[in-house]
């Protein structure tokens, strides 16, 4: 029982450790704003940057989200990027490189 323990923590706790290193990276120097209906911009003050946007097909039963990236970044240019195909943005933030 002492084995079976173990591993369940053991798989519990590594399980955890993938969730938390897939998470993107939220930039503190940036701003991030919407741009139009569907998309995002994320600028910051130095560093290289992208956007990262969720984007949510809403259909009968469960929804569909993807994540998209804009282009990276340096110099306070802003990254931008919207959701196409009929999906709405849900969530957007910035992320450094």
């Amino acid at each position: 029982m002492k084995s079976l323990t173990r591993i369940v923590i053991t798989l519990a706790v590594a399980g955890s450790t993938l969730a938390i290193a897939g998470a993107p990276a939220r930039a503190a120097s940036c701003t991030t704003q919407r741009s139009g209906t569907n998309g995002a911009s994320a600028t910051c003050t130095s560093g290289t940057y992208r956007v990262g946007i969720e984007c949510v097909v809403l259909k009968p039963g469960d929804p569909i989200s993807t994540i998209h990236y804009g282009q990276w970044k340096t110099g306070g240019v802003a990254s931008t990027k919207s959701c196409a195909g009929g999906s709405r943005l849900f969530d957007f933030w910035a992320e450094e490189d």
